[in-house]
């Protein structure tokens, strides 16, 4: 099993280039992938919100651009109650929304998102506001600091079969297809090895 992590600023347009490329590879190159996003939010709030020293309002509307990163974190946090494979098109069609078409946050725009991805509306526009999605939020954070070297974006890719963890921070579509590639090559000879005749002796 690969596990990727894919740390980054939800309102950057690169972030959203890179999701939308993981997307395609996880895929295309692996069957046994779990591909999570991890948002990241200011690195002195993010480092007292794990210290317990800073709580983290929950705001309905934003008014600048951090409280916009914390209401579209938390609503993707919502939408993930309910499984990734709704969150991930959540984010991904907000993210456009926001970043790329320049649409204003307001209610009606996550509304419309929710609806298209197939979310349970009463219940996502519930979970937004709760204390359940701000503790997803922390154990983000948590892990965040565990696995990076330092608090910033970064994708890390963790083999279960090596106990390795591989931190990438070149978010170009060439450079993750050339190491994408290379991953993909390297369990193609694993798998052989495991299933090459004397190791299928063994299990005879």
């Amino acid at each position: 099993m690969i596990d990727i992590y894919h740390f980054a600023n939800p309102l950057s347009d690169n972030c959203l280039v890179a999701e939308e490329c993981l997307e395609k590879l996880t895929h295309t190159f692996f069957q046994k992938t779990r591909l999570r996003f991890i948002p990241l939010i200011n690195e002195q709030v993010s480092a007292k919100l794990i210290q317990g020293e800073q709580a983290l309002p929950i705001m309905d509307m934003p008014y600048d651009k951090e409280s916009l990163t914390y209401r579209v974190i938390l609503d993707f946090k919502a939408a993930q109650i309910e499984g990734n494979k709704k969150a991930r098109p959540f984010l991904l069609s907000l993210q456009s929304a926001l970043i790329t078409k320049k649409h204003p946050y307001s209610l009606s725009l996550i509304t419309s998102i929710a609806t298209q991805v197939g979310l349970n509306l009463d219940d996502f526009l519930t979970n937004r506001m709760s204390q359940e999605v701000i503790d997803a939020l922390k154990a983000d954070q948590k892990l965040a600091w565990q696995l990076l070297n330092k608090y910033s974006v970064a994708i890390a890719i963790d083999d279960s079969s090596t106990l390795e963890t591989s931190l990438l921070t070149n978010f170009s579509k060439e450079s993750l297809t050339t190491h994408f590639t290379h991953l993909r090559q390297q369990f193609v000879v694993k798998t052989k090895d495991l299933i090459s005749p004397e190791n299928a002796k063994t299990f005879a």
